[in-house]
């Protein structure tokens, strides 16, 4: 099988702090300077260009496009709502329209209004609803500009990161905080399903997942079997069961690949090709995550998935290969719908700054200029045909 259906959806993905700059109300905005981590600064200047890359979007093919709205426009200050950010993200969704490109639109990227992490953001025990009532606020005015909302991007890899490892705000590390604001998140997805629903019935509304495949180091090992299904449940099983009646479809990131064992070294890195960040290129991964997902009987999009790699060398066969993936995943009868490559620009990668080139477009950030790299091009024959050239 090489052909796509007819009503796929093929684009790719952006979030609001990565690509639009200047967004200086945000918690990420004052942990760089703290930090003294590359500034975002103007990033993509993607808030005044947007036009121009859904432009471009558009010459390439794309019929959907994933992109957030940023709670510290919206509400800068408690209490205080943005109209002028409202109306720019109006704005924002009638281009995509009008250029015929599905929007997908995430509500929470990472990034919170620095007045809700001061205040003690994700641990509060308002935070869900604090989050709702900005939920309420959007979609009120958005909602009928656009049909499928993901409320919270990859809920684990925000804890993981911001209350573990201390490399994102808020910069701590604390097994009690983490365990708060995991159940807070997932609470507030919960809540903000309820909230897109009240408004807009018929809309759909996805749980995003970052989902790293993993297999036994000893396939017939049960003690790595054991540790395997742990790893998952605590990657994301555990959070999945606990929205499971609160999404119409899953938004699938997928990236990495390990092995697990149940002895040292108890994680290994899948792939032996490199990204330009030193991850594994395991294309047979989101094989595996497509099978494992389709077990709770949602729709499935790829909401991210893509690579590192500033000479654009390994993109082309790392779009072909996992793509392959995506066809053989619909010959099992898996019902996959769209796909999103990370990115659509070259962008601010969080800790790791402007040096990774993740973008089907290349920008030059003095200058703003954009550049389709050959990637893009052959990812626009891709959709084009809705076929793909496989051995």
């Amino acid at each position: 099988m090489n052909q796509f259906p007819e009503n796929f959806l093929f684009g790719a993905a952006t979030s609001a702090h990565q690509v639009e700059g200047n967004n200086a109300y945000s918690d990420w905005w004052e942990f760089e300077r703290i930090q003294k981590l590359d500034p975002s600064g103007a990033a993509c200047d993607h808030w005044n260009r947007f036009r121009e890359d859904f432009d471009l979007a558009r010459a390439l093919g794309h019929n959907a496009h994933r992109f957030s709205i940023e709670w510290a426009h919206i509400e800068p200050r408690e209490g205080e709502w943005d109209g002028f950010a409202l109306s720019h993200y109006e704005k924002v969704l009638e281009a995509l329209r009008e250029r015929n490109i599905i929007p997908f639109v995430t509500l929470h990227h990472f990034t919170n209004p620095v007045w809700f992490t001061k205040k003690g953001g994700w641990e509060r025990n308002d935070a869900a609803e604090r989050f709702a009532r900005y939920v309420e606020h959007v979609i009120e005015r958005l909602a009928p500009k656009a049909s499928f909302w993901m409320p919270i991007n990859e809920p684990w890899v925000l804890v993981s990161n911001g209350w573990l490892a201390k490399k994102w705000p808020p910069g701590k590390r604390s097994f009690i905080g983490a365990w708060r604001a995991w159940h807070n998140l997932l609470d507030a997805h919960k809540k903000a399903y309820g909230v897109i629903k009240r408004y807009a019935p018929n809309s759909k509304v996805g749980f995003n997942v970052a989902y790293a495949a993993f297999r036994p180091t000893g396939r017939k090992n049960p003690l790595d079997k054991f540790a395997t299904t742990l790893a998952r449940y605590q990657d994301t099983t555990a959070m999945l069961n606990r929205v499971k009646y609160f999404m119409d479809f899953i938004g699938l990131n997928y990236y990495r690949g390990f092995s697990v064992s149940a002895i040292p070294p108890f994680i290994k890195e899948l792939g032996e090709r490199k990204t330009d960040l030193g991850w594994g290129i395991y294309p047979q991964g989101l094989g595996q995550a497509l099978h494992e997902l389709w077990h709770y009987q949602k729709p499935l999009y790829i909401t991210e998935n893509g690579l590192a790699d500033a000479n654009d060398s390994q993109r082309p066969r790392f779009l072909t290969d996992h793509l392959k993936q995506v066809l053989d995943a619909l010959h099992d009868g898996i019902d996959v719908r769209g796909y999103f490559h990370w990115s659509l620009l070259d962008n601010f990668e969080w800790a790791d700054g402007f040096s990774p080139r993740f973008g089907l477009v290349a920008v030059d950030y003095q200058t703003q200029k954009r550049t389709p790299r050959p990637s893009a091009y052959l990812y626009r024959d891709i959709i084009q045909s809705h076929r793909l050239s496989v051995s």
